[in-house]
């Protein structure tokens, strides 16, 4: 079937969604809900491997782990994103 699976991460929740091999981060955002992808500005990324490294997603911003990513890189399975939007 091709399908990956991200995650999004809020303080109190974690949400698995399902995508295409291969998607852009601009159309993940938009899986999530459109005005993501409409008004996309960028892509915070870890793998989920590199961050149960840390304590939280803050230290590993800390500790300069998460990627900024634009619209055209390939979400790869298991990656942890937080979208930038306006």
């Amino acid at each position: 079937m091709d399908l990956i699976t991200f995650y999004t991460l809020l303080p109190q929740q974690v949400q698995a969604w399902p995508a295409r091999k291969e998607t852009p981060a601009m159309e993940g955002a938009g899986i999530i809900h459109s005005d993501f992808k409409q008004k996309f500005i960028n892509a915070e990324v870890i793998p989920y491997s590199e961050l149960i490294k840390f304590n939280s997603w803050q230290e590993a911003h800390q500790k300069g782990k998460i990627r900024i990513e634009g619209r055209e890189y390939l979400i790869c399975d298991g990656d942890m994103i937080y979208f930038r939007h306006g």
